[in-house]
């Protein structure tokens, strides 16, 4: 990635916060490689608490 500017730069304000912009930040690469985006409302089970039944992805 290069470096964040302006609207780029991370949100750290809050965990929820800087979790959605990690989120958006991994998306946007996805875009680029042609790849299939991930639903940010769902970053915290993905990449936090995990899947409430228990899969890994």
């Amino acid at each position: 990635m290069n470096e964040p500017s302006g609207a780029n730069k991370p949100r750290l304000k809050t965990r929820a916060e800087f979790g959605t912009w990690m989120c958006e930040a991994h998306n946007e690469v996805n875009r680029k490689l042609g790849k299939e985006v991930f639903d940010c409302a769902k970053w915290e089970e993905r990449w936090r608490t995990g899947w409430k039944d228990g899969r890994c992805d």
